[in-house]
C-alpha cells in the first residue's frame, strides 16, 4: 500500500474513501416508506367507497 506524505516528513496511510452519508439513507428510506403508506391508504379508500357504493345499489334492489 502507498505511504503518503502529511508535510511534516511522516509517511501515513491514505485514509479509504467515506461511504454515502447515513443520514442520506435514512432520509431515503423514510420517503420511500410514506409514498408507500400513502399509496397503501388510497388503494384501502378506493376499496372501501367501491364497497360502500356497491352496498348501498344492493340496498337499494331490494
Amino acid at each position: 500500500m502507498e505511504r503518503l506524505d502529511d508535510g511534516a516528513g511522516e509517511r501515513k496511510s491514505p485514509q479509504p474513501a467515506a461511504p454515502c452519508p447515513p443520514h442520506r439513507r435514512q432520509r431515503f428510506n423514510r420517503l420511500v416508506r410514506r409514498l408507500l403508506l400513502q399509496s397503501l391508504l388510497g388503494a384501502a379508500g378506493a376499496a372501501g367507497a367501491t364497497l360502500i357504493t356497491w352496498l348501498l345499489a344492493w340496498l337499494q334492489s331490494l
